[in-house]
């Protein structure tokens, strides 16, 4: 589980109350043909064109992330059930692999270890794609229940890139980097 419940809650309860299923958006023909197009967009577009997509919470987007030179693929984690998961379902990531976290607004998005299988950074960005908190190498939680810390920014953030170990130290990654993201075509 990645995303803290209180975000998943509370974007539920908004849904509700409006009366709206979360990411079950009616769009015209033309938008959705653009959805399989070749997106070349900031992150401050990324967001918008990921909400305006029918999605399942089987079907994972994909993203390229560009971070100082050094392109990393990611799965787009859009749906509530998809960042629930997030990199549970993965054994593994190469250096060039990833997860993209989109998430509705800017908040404080907070994460944790539990069903992780192997050590990751976490990197946290504005809406904008600049780079607001870095956790780095952390551990999986223990597979005993107890205690399973969570981390998160003092800063809001809109996405959340998850790497593997050692990443943002060894492509010089911190707070203030500027990481190009493009949302890649649908197949």
């Amino acid at each position: 589980m990645r995303v803290a419940i209180a975000a998943i809650i509370a974007a539920a309860s908004v849904a509700a109350a409006a009366g709206i299923i979360l990411y079950q958006m009616n769009i015209p023909s033309s938008q959705a043909e653009a959805g399989n197009a070749d997106l070349n967009s900031n992150a401050s577009q990324l967001q918008s064109q990921v909400r305006a997509m029918n999605l399942s919470d089987t079907t994972y987007l994909k993203a390229k992330a560009t971070v100082n030179g050094f392109v990393v693929y990611t799965d787009v984690a859009a749906t509530p059930a998809q960042q629930i998961k997030g990199l549970d379902i993965k054994d593994h990531l190469d250096e060039n692999q990833g997860m993209l976290f989109v998430f509705d607004h800017e908040m404080q998005q907070a994460f944790w270890m539990k069903g992780m299988k192997f050590p990751i950074d976490i990197i946290w960005l504005d809406s904008n794609g600049r780079v607001v908190h870095i956790e780095n190498s952390l551990p999986p939680c223990p597979p005993l229940p107890g205690f399973c810390p969570t981390y998160s920014p003092g800063a809001n953030s809109l996405y959340v890139l998850e790497v593997t170990s050692g990443f943002a130290q060894k492509h010089g990654v911190m707070s203030g980097t500027q990481i190009q993201l493009q949302l890649l075509p649908r197949n």
